[in-house]
């Protein structure tokens, strides 16, 4: 498996995909994710960075939900030679993250505070590294153009790693999107997205383009003995 090495080096996926919104209590929403990054040079020169992945929110109450969501990276060229197999690889798991999002105002403000985590090896400096992780805070605003319709998504971040980089303090990165579907409160509905990073010592600048769809999970109606 491939893991995002140094920041420099690869990028982790950016992509927030979501809004101030809610997810009503006991629905679920599921959001399949696909992030392209044209020209990556921090991956290889001319390669095409990729990351699909799978978002997954629960509303717990309606002022909290919690999110969980799996990343994969890829690209189309890979300067890269695994430790354990000696071969090329160009694609594998690159973080796991999780963590409660809380409504600051309704619909319209919210803070999403997961941590995560990346469950593979990479290499730094030539020396193997095992594990990293990081503290997420995100900062989501939703303003609406079309009234359950059709809502404009800004959001943005800060990833203070906990990795053995002394170079490396923290991520910066800006979200900007648009959701659209029937009806925002009810069903589901389409996103695009796209993420810049802001560069702290020594990474590199990248945009990402998302798309995706959430798709809501209604609560079963519990069923009366009569």
């Amino acid at each position: 498996m491939l893991l995002v090495s140094s920041l420099s080096a690869c990028l982790p996926s950016i992509s927030e995909m979501q809004s101030a919104r809610m997810v009503p209590v006991g629905e679920r929403e599921i959001t399949p994710v696909l992030s392209v990054v044209p020209g990556a040079e921090v991956v290889s020169a001319g390669a095409v960075y990729f990351s699909p992945g799978i978002h997954w929110t629960k509303g717990i109450s309606s002022g909290l939900n919690w999110r969980t969501r799996i990343d994969f990276v890829g690209a189309t060229q890979w300067d890269y030679q695994d430790s354990f197999l000696g071969s090329p690889s160009n694609f594998g798991i690159s973080s796991i993250s999780t963590g409660p999002k809380f409504s600051i105002i309704k619909d319209r403000l919210a803070i999403y505070l997961p941590i995560g985590f990346s469950p593979a090896p990479y290499i730094y400096d030539g020396e193997k590294e095992f594990f990293y992780s990081w503290f997420e805070a995100c900062l989501l605003s939703t303003w609406p153009i079309v009234a359950d319709r059709l809502d404009f998504n800004v959001s943005a971040k800060v990833m203070p790693f906990t990795m053995p980089l002394t170079d490396h303090y923290a991520f910066f990165s800006t979200q900007i999107g648009l959701a659209f579907g029937e009806s925002l409160t009810n069903s589901g509905c389409f996103r695009v997205e796209y993420a810049f990073t802001i560069p702290a010592t020594r990474t590199e600048n990248a945009g990402f383009l998302s798309v995706g769809y959430a798709f809501r999970l209604k609560q079963k109606a519990k069923k009366t003995k009569g």
